[in-house]
């Protein structure tokens, strides 16, 4: 049965005096696999840091699992939400399972030790992720493609019933966008936990995706793909000359 993770009513984001966007209502359900997509500067970034805490929203209420955000010390919100961003990592020696084991953190001592429980979650992640013949390689010997992995991996370790990526697939080709995308899906599924992705790639978002968040200067709109093209919704991303949306394909062309 669906449980609503996350939910935002009627908030305004932005930053000081700014309102980026305003009226924001989105909620995000336990196993599913959700993208948001917009143009450059609409506001999506601004959305994923209010919805995190990084932010303050400045009018109406962030709700995790029923919790206000702002009410929750970070480490109770680090049990709450993972992200994975797309930052390179800085330099170091950790293997594949040290920086999964990292996703343990809000859970351990101040020395980091790790209890049997920990091993269980991290082992779990490892076998979720299929990164068992990578573990004791050292991070920086991966692929993009495989280093990704780790991260999705490092989130599922943390157990948290959200897990946020932005532009999970950015230095990616084809072939390992799509694998995210299915491997995102599946976790979803498997774990029941809800994972939402911000990302450019539209298309592979109307394959992929069980719902989007389709974010425009006007209005939020989120529904299933099929329902999003059935109300129009992607005619409204780009209006200009050389691209438009394909209905009955499904994607976007160029003139």
């Amino acid at each position: 049965m669906e449980k609503v993770i996350l939910q935002t009513n009627q908030i305004s984001i932005g930053y000081s005096k700014k309102i980026v966007s305003e009226n924001v209502s989105i909620h995000l359900n336990s196993g599913k696999l959700i993208t948001l997509i917009g143009v450059n500067g609409v506001g999506k970034s601004t959305l994923l840091r209010s919805i995190t805490g990084i932010i303050p929203t400045l009018k109406g209420e962030v709700l995790i699992n029923n919790n206000n955000i702002n009410t929750l010390e970070p480490l109770e919100l680090a049990k709450q939400i993972s992200v994975v961003l797309t930052e390179k990592l800085p330099p170091s020696n950790l293997t594949v399972f040290e920086l999964i084991s990292l996703g343990r953190q809000p859970y351990t001592n101040w020395l980091g030790n790790l209890s049997d429980f920990d091993l269980q979650k991290i082992n779990e992640a490892i076998a979720l992720t299929d990164l068992n013949l990578l573990k004791n390689k050292k991070h920086y010997q991966l692929s993009d493609g495989q280093l990704q992995k780790v991260l999705i991996a490092r989130a599922l370790a943390q157990d948290t019933p959200l897990i946020i990526l932005d532009e999970p697939t950015t230095h990616l080709d084809l072939v390992h966008k799509v694998a995210v995308y299915k491997l995102l899906k599946k976790l979803a599924n498997q774990t029941q936990k809800c994972i939402l992705v911000s990302t450019h790639d539209m298309d592979l978002s109307i394959q992929m995706s069980d719902e989007i968040i389709v974010f425009t200067k006007q209005k939020i709109h989120q529904n299933s793909p099929q329902k999003l093209i059935e109300q129009g919704v992607f005619e409204q991303l780009f209006i200009h000359d050389d691209i438009y949306f394909d209905a009955l394909k499904g994607k976007f062309i160029i003139k």
